[in-house]
């Protein structure tokens, strides 16, 4: 009516028999016979859990930081946004006084008021105009863009943290369940 069971260890340690517990004794189901000291897992878990400690107020510090970043660069980006408005309203000012000159021009060329050169000069200045009204909204939405790009990188130092802060905790759950 012996039966002997052989039963693994989740890990390395030292074997020590519970009181009143002896080899060939009658056990009752869920009774402790044994334990396992596993020291080199119990250190390992505590020194994780103290750079799991510093990690976490590390991830703080960089949140912190990325958040102040994200601030300070949307006032920034706005600043700039605000400022090429104003450049560029004061470009369509300028494109629609020249298309209002070149109307007068081109009336007066055709009473032979004024000389073929001045309309002409008109319609280059015109083109000008035009071309740089274009560059400038090319630049404020182009603004987007790059706003975008440095969210983007903030957002990836603050995932990457994160993921170290989560990567560690999982770890140390895998180690406590081996000490069960």
């Amino acid at each position: 009516d012996l039966l002997v069971f052989d039963i693994p260890a989740r890990g390395r340690g030292s074997v020590t028999m519970a009181e009143n517990t002896e080899v060939g004794s009658v056990i009752k189901v869920g009774q402790v016979v044994a334990t396992i000291s596993q020291v080199e897992l119990t250190t390992q878990i505590e020194a994780d859990k103290t750079r799991l400690v510093v990690l976490q107020h590390e991830h703080k510090k960089i949140v912190d930081y990325c958040e102040k970043q994200r601030k300070k660069k949307a006032a920034s980006f706005d600043m700039q946004r605000k400022d090429l408005k104003a450049v560029i309203k004061e470009q369509q000012d300028l494109v629609w006084q020249i298309r209002k000159d070149l109307k007068s021009l081109d009336s007066f060329f055709k009473k032979k008021l004024v000389k073929e050169t001045a309309l002409i000069q008109a319609k280059k200045d015109l083109a000008t105009s035009d071309y740089t009204l274009r560059e400038l909204q090319a630049k404020l939405a182009n603004i987007s863009t790059i706003e975008s790009e440095a969210y983007h990188e903030l957002e990836q130092i603050r995932f990457q943290s994160e993921w170290a802060v989560t990567d560690l905790s999982k770890e140390i759950k895998v180690q406590e369940t081996r000490l069960q």
